[in-house]
């Protein structure tokens, strides 16, 4: 039963890596549709990234409350429907707002995900979940290279991965009574409640502090590739939009080669000796 669970949970975590491509991926046709500045791709991110830090501090509570499938759902729908605005948008401020929800509904979907597969599997589990984000980071740019190629439209792109986040949102809710005979055949529920640190203590713990370093530096490298690879292909390189976004998805797709290595890695040794 685990295991089902644990394959269900592969495809609903492509959910999580859909969006996060998503503007790198469009800012090139975005910014002269628009017509603003090419730089305020720096200010999407950041409301974007900053709404996803915030869901992560919060996310304890809404999953002590609701539950880790109730609020993983309701954040694959919210984020979809933020991608669906996001594509409607013909004002940069209105893209402003939408990134507000759309870095929330990723963020929840991070902690609720990967608190859950942390408390019931193994490190490797942990690589193969991660996989699938890779999976889903890598469809996105392909699916804006064929839209772009088509008609050079960057909406239809947005509205292609509003399908996906839908259908993995409904996904989830069709998974719901596996999560529960899993839950009940394992141990009790409440066993596996994130433990709700408060900042203060967060940041006093040593171990923790170590990892945000390594992952804010690993996430910064990944991070600026993903967001300006393709208009530096593109306004510095002089390639379409549809091209660079093939060049992106090949990036991503190496990446989650990487991360499939590690994944057996982690069956020979430990995560301290991998780091």
């Amino acid at each position: 039963m685990a295991t089902l669970l644990f394959v269900f949970i592969l495809f609903i975590y492509i959910g999580l890596g859909v969006p996060d491509s998503a503007l790198g991926s469009a800012w090139p046709a975005i910014y002269l549709e628009l017509g603003v500045n090419v730089g305020l791709n720096s200010l999407l991110s950041f409301l974007i990234s900053l709404a996803t830090v915030t869901a992560s501090f919060f996310a304890s509570k809404l999953i002590n409350k609701l539950g880790t499938p109730t609020v993983t759902a309701l954040s694959l729908a919210l984020t979809g429907v933020a991608l669906f605005l996001f594509g409607k948008a013909n004002y940069f401020w209105a893209l402003c707002l939408i990134a507000l929800p759309l870095g929330f509904g990723a963020g929840a979907i991070d902690a609720a995900i990967n608190g859950f597969v942390a408390t019931r599997y193994n490190s490797s589990h942990m690589n193969i979940l991660h996989c699938f984000y890779g999976v889903g980071v890598s469809i996105t740019p392909y699916v804006f290279s064929l839209t772009l190629a088509s008609d050079n439209d960057w909406r239809t792109g947005y509205f292609v991965l509003f399908i996906i986040l839908i259908f993995l949102a409904l996904l989830m809710l069709i998974s719901f009574p596996l999560w529960k005979k899993t839950a009940l055949k394992t141990q009790d529920e409440e066993d596996f409640k994130p433990n709700d640190l408060s900042f203060k203590q967060l940041f006093k713990t040593f171990a923790l502090k170590s990892n945000w370093l390594i992952f804010f530096t690993t996430c910064a490298l990944e991070f600026t590739v993903g967001a300006w690879g393709c208009t530096y292909l593109v306004t510095t390189q002089g390639l379409p939009e549809s091209t660079s976004a093939i060049y992106l998805t090949l990036y991503y797709a190496g990446i989650t080669g990487s991360r499939v290595a590690s994944a057996f890695l982690c069956r020979k040794f430990s995560c301290g000796n991998i780091l």
